[in-house]
């Protein structure tokens, strides 16, 4: 009885290991006969992403060189460049028609709707492109307005783009960060429209106030694509970008863009701007193309993989044999072992090779465990941090609230996360990116927990300056024109709130133009700077001096009474003090500078409901002090 009931368990010591590795290994054979379908779907869309940015690339050249040939630049060398580079995108173009070829059967896992809405923006770029060649005989014979070319590209492109989007979120992998080459994209998109603004503005004669600010909001939005790929990428791809979009070339970039603004869009720096945005945008061309290059030769390697998956199930076969002679030996130390496995199997489950700092604490906050990252971010050693309380990286930054609150969702949720700042060994402050998680029994209890946490200190940095640097300029250090009309849009809202009467004033340099031609522009940037400084001592606390562009200042002044007369004479007494505030001498280099300025007054909120409206008003005054004789002030009246 003992001998059958042995034989009985010894069969089933070998049958139920031998029917759980058949059923895994067929399951094994069918992942991987559905990884093979789905990274054949990957290699497909990942050339076709390829493609569309080959053909993105050429169509933002091609847009560069038209803005260019438009703007009364239109010479036989410009013609033939142009005509260079539409052979190419044309070249492109095929190449992406190639792959359009594509089998409802090969996107079974996509539902109708939306594969509906794939083949729609398929259908949708497929039109704009066939317009392509109406548009580019439009250019050469110049019957076409350069707000009209920009559109048509502008279009075609962000439709290509959003194709990416789309299928780069559709097909995604855990290899490649979701939006990755949609955001690289996007920003050598935002960069090519700038090329081609900056380009036709150096190039044509007429300079238009719009398309200077669109140029300022391109670059806004260029480093704010900047920071977002950087900081959703990973690691090697964020220290790719800064090899291939060198220092060097984003300063060159921010010197130029520097001189072009500071001499008012001289033509001569034309050529030199089309060559460096261009090196710029290639750079991200070439990161966006190796990304995905790399992308596919993993694609590639899996679906090999997958094909040899036979193989390895018969291997399996072969290793279960083995096992089952062992099996029967290592049961026991499997039971005596088995709360330490599983506890160890659920820290394992958590934790994994990152570049994120790790901490694993007992249920008091006591680390028992760290990681490499956790030592190169702390300062800390394991030596000096195991044992110890989690309060050795306290900041004393947080109140008890902030920690009440942390470890309430912790007891209730199981879970939090959040931005927090701690201390490092060395005693230097710095922000984190931080994820605790509890680690629970059978019975529910917290065994352990788990942070895990990224320095974001140099990123919450660099996104502060960027704020910064897109609402100031970049001479004077005053706010720009894009802060001038947010601060002006909330005094008009907060004196017509409270029932104050502000005044708004444009100022502009008398004789700025002959300073530059006469000593430089680098004497020029110095006088501006000193102006700011005048401004500043001649205004008070409260107001808000603004530089717009060039040599035009403006100025909000705030908080005066509603009786008119009054408000006009304490407007003018600070106005007075301006005009003789800069009517003094300027001495830079040796040089004795005499310059003056017209300066143009509008109240409000009185008869006026937008910003727009006042700078208006305030510029035609302005102009009617220059008429007067200029270095002076002229209110703005209704009637003039």
């Amino acid at each position: 009885m003992f001998h059958n009931s042995f034989k009985m368990k010894m069969f089933l010591i070998t049958l139920i290991p031998a029917l759980a590795l058949f059923y895994l290994s067929v399951n094994y054979m069918y992942e991987k006969y559905q990884s093979q379908k789905h990274n054949q779907q990957l290699m497909y869309f990942t050339s076709l992403m390829q493609s569309s940015s080959q053909l993105i690339h050429n169509l933002q050249v091609e847009r560069g060189l038209s803005a260019g040939y438009i703007s009364s630049a239109a010479t036989q060398e410009n013609k033939y460049k142009l005509l260079a580079q539409e052979k190419k995108t044309d070249l492109a173009y095929k190449n992406f028609l190639k792959l359009l070829k594509i089998e409802k059967e090969n996107m079974h896992t996509v539902n109708e709707l939306t594969f509906n809405h794939y083949k729609y923006l398929l259908n949708g770029i497929l039109s704009q492109l066939s317009a392509l060649k109406t548009t580019r005989e439009q250019v050469l014979k110049e019957q076409i307005s350069f707000n009209e070319m920009l559109d048509f590209y502008n279009s075609a492109n962000a439709k290509l783009i959003h194709i990416i989007k789309i299928v780069t979120l559709l097909f995604k992998h855990p290899l490649m960060g979701p939006l990755d080459i949609y955001n690289l994209e996007l920003l050598k998109e935002k960069a090519g429209q700038e090329r081609a603004y900056m380009y036709h503005l150096l190039l044509s004669k007429i300079k238009k106030e719009a398309q200077i600010l669109n140029v300022e909001t391109l670059i806004s939005e260029q480093n704010a694509l900047r920071e977002e790929f950087l900081h959703s990428t990973s690691e090697k791809y964020r220290k790719l970008y800064y090899t291939l979009v060198t220092p060097e070339i984003t300063h060159t970039i921010n010197t130029l863009r520097s001189k072009i603004f500071t001499s008012n869009f001289d033509q001569k720096y034309a050529q030199e701007w089309f060559e460096q945005s261009t090196l710029r945008i290639n750079s991200l061309e070439e990161l966006s193309l190796y990304i995905l290059k790399n992308y596919l030769h993993t694609i590639e390697t899996l679906y090999m993989e997958a094909n040899r998956s036979f193989f390895i199930s018969l291997l399996m076969w072969v290793l279960s044999f083995v096992a089952f002679i062992f099996l029967s030996l290592i049961v026991n130390k499997l039971i005596n072992r088995q709360t330490e496995l599983l506890q160890d199997l659920q820290i394992a489950s958590y934790t994994f090779n990152s570049h994120e700092a790790i901490i694993i604490t007992d249920p008091n906050g006591i680390i028992v465990r760290t990681n490499k990252a956790f030592s190169e971010i702390t300062g800390y050693s394991p030596q000096e941090s195991i044992g110890k309380s989690t309060k050795i990286l306290k900041s004393f930054r947080h109140d008890e609230a902030f920690y009440a609150h942390m470890w309430s969702t912790l007891h209730t949720q199981g879970h939090w996360s959040g931005e927090i700042q701690n201390r490092r060994k060395n005693g230097e402050l710095f922000f984190e990116k931080l994820s605790i998680t509890a680690i629970k029994d059978a019975q529910g209890n917290t065994t352990n927990y788990i942070a895990q946490f990224m320095d974001i200190t140099e990123l919450k940095r660099a996104k502060e300056l960027a704020e910064y640097q897109s609402e100031h300029d970049f001479l004077t250090d005053l706010p720009n024109r894009k802060a001038l009309i947010n601060k002006l849009k909330e005094e008009l809202a907060r004196a017509k709130r409270h029932h104050y009467l502000d005044a708004f004033v444009f100022l502009d340099l008398d004789g700025f133009k002959k300073v530059n031609d006469n000593y430089g522009h680098k004497v020029g940037d110095t006088l501006l700077l000193e102006v700011a400084q005048r401004l500043k001592k001649s205004v008070r606390v409260e107001d808000f001096v603004a530089r717009i562009s060039g040599d035009e200042f403006a100025i909000i002044l705030c908080n005066f009474s509603l009786d008119k007369e009054r408000a006009k004479e304490d407007i003018a007494k600070i106005a007075a003090k301006i005009v003789e505030s800069l009517n003094k001498p300027f001495t830079i280099d040796g040089v004795h500078i005499n310059i003056g300025a017209s300066l143009g007054i509008r109240f409000f909120p009185e008869d006026v409901s937008d910003t727009s409206s006042i700078i208006r008003d305030a510029d035609s005054a302005m102009y009617m002090a220059k008429e007067n004789g200029k270095n002076q002030f002229v209110f703005y009246c209704q009637t003039q």
